[in-house]
């Protein structure tokens, strides 16, 4: 019937319109948070009223994305955003579980759920067990891609140096021909504040905000320092472990 099919799109369509603005592989991890187990309600419901239900219920977990990923600093690295979508998933296909077992599903789909579950667990441990004693660094989707008429110069990649305790990244970013250093690093700002969700000091071009990073207790401080000269502006993106709350 057309019903399953079209639960899956409207759900999808949720997640969708969460995670399209926090770039392709945070967006990845959202899917797989919460509309991939969908999909497998969407697949074991007995019937039209479970199928329903456990959709509603699942539109309102994508819909929800935006209480732990509303767009500010930080949300668009994936190392920050993982363990905060690990409790969609984990709910997710627990449910999924519950209802393959009450409908006596078979062997298969019943696997699959467990492989699902195992995949999350690993992955789970794996980033708390590489990322816990260390902060992330930023991804690229911190700031790019960038709005015409701006251009990407030069991206200097991930930098944690030996402690590990700060990681940065620094971007130059160019405009068109005859546009100073200054009115580029204005459009810059416009973008960080209009597209990236930092909220920046009028009269400053530093400026830090509080983040959560691997779990709720442990924070870091997302910084970006805004500098011009040579034709061009300098985006300097630090992540600064701070002491657990």
């Amino acid at each position: 019937m057309l019903l399953r099919p079209a639960a899956v799109v409207v759900v999808l369509a949720g997640v969708l319109s969460v995670g399209w603005h926090l770039g392709w592989q945070v967006l990845g991890l959202c899917v797989a948070a919460v509309a991939m187990p969908h999909i497998l309600w969407a697949t074991c419901s007995p019937t039209r009223r479970v199928l329903l239900l456990g959709s509603a219920g699942y539109l309102l977990a994508a819909l929800g994305l935006w209480t732990v990923l509303p767009g500010g600093p930080g949300d668009r690295t994936p190392a920050i955003a993982l363990p905060l979508l690990m409790p969609f998933a984990l709910a997710g296909f627990a449910a999924v579980a519950v209802l393959v077992v009450r409908r006596g599903g078979s062997a298969a789909r019943a696997g699959l759920v467990g492989a699902g579950l195992v995949v999350l667990a690993v992955a789970g441990g794996a980033v708390l067990s590489v990322v816990g004693g260390s902060v992330p660094a930023p991804a690229a989707a911190e700031l790019l891609p960038l709005p015409a008429p701006l251009t990407l110069v030069y991206d200097s990649g991930e930098d944690c140096g030996a402690t590990g305790a700060v990681c940065s990244r620094e971007f130059v970013v160019g405009g068109p021909a005859g546009v100073g250093a200054a009115e580029v690093a204005r459009l810059v700002r416009v973008h960080l504040e209009a597209h990236r969700g930092w909220h920046l000091d009028g009269a400053g071009d530093e400026h830090c905000t509080a983040i959560h990073w691997v779990n709720l207790t442990s924070r870091a401080d997302a910084c970006v320092a805004l500098s011009d000269g040579d034709g061009a502006a300098r985006v300097l993106l630090n992540f600064v472990a701070r002491d657990r709350a």
